[in-house]
C-alpha cells in the first residue's frame, strides 16, 4: 500500500529535476547518424568500425559534419591463471584506444576507452583460439558501446 503511495511521487520529484533520459527520444537516433565513423586500421579496428555501425553511427545520407575517430586501437594479453607446472590457464584481454569526436578539424571530446575481458587457455588449441576470437569481440563490442554513450553525452551536452 505504502508503495502505491511513495512510487508516484518518486516519478513526480525525478521528473522535476530537469531528469531527461538519453535514450529517451527520437532525436537519439538522428545524433547518432549523423556521426561518420573514419575507417579504423587493423581486423580489431574492422571489427569495431561494424560494431559501430550496426548501433546507428553514420546512416545519414546528409553530408555529417561530426567525425569519430578510434586512434592507436590495441589489444594486449595477460596471464592470469597459473597452474603448478607454470602453465597459463587463464588470460585477461585488454583492448583501448583513444577516441576522439571531431567537428570541421576542431577536437569537440578526447579520451581514452578500455575493455577488458577474460578467457580460458585450454589443453585444445582450437578451444583456446574459439575462447580468444569470442573473448575478442566481446571487448570489441563493449568498446562500440562505450563509444556510443560518451559520443550521445558529449553531443547531447552540446551547445
Amino acid at each position: 500500500m505504502r508503495l502505491n503511495i511513495i512510487l508516484p511521487l518518486l516519478l513526480l520529484c525525478l521528473s522535476a529535476c530537469g531528469f531527461t533520459p538519453v535514450y529517451g527520444d527520437k532525436a537519439v537516433s538522428t545524433e547518432l547518424s549523423n556521426i561518420t565513423v573514419r575507417p579504423i586500421p587493423e581486423r580489431i579496428g574492422q571489427i569495431l568500425r561494424n560494431n559501430l555501425l550496426d548501433r546507428g553511427f553514420g546512416t545519414s545520407s546528409q553530408t555529417n559534419k561530426i567525425d569519430l575517430i578510434v586512434e592507436n586501437l590495441r589489444y594486449s594479453e595477460v596471464d592470469l591463471g597459473i597452474a603448478p607446472d607454470n602453465t597459463s590457464t587463464r588470460r585477461q584481454l585488454t583492448v583501448m584506444g583513444t577516441l576522439q569526436l571531431t567537428d570541421k578539424d576542431t577536437i569537440i571530446m578526447s579520451r581514452p576507452v578500455v575493455a577488458r575481458t577474460s578467457y580460458n587457455v585450454l589443453l585444445s588449441q582450437y578451444g583456446t583460439n574459439a575462447s580468444r576470437d569470442s573473448a575478442l569481440n566481446l571487448a570489441l563490442n563493449d568498446l562500440a558501446r562505450q563509444i556510443e554513450t560518451h559520443s550521445l553525452l558529449t553531443i547531447k551536452g552540446r551547445p
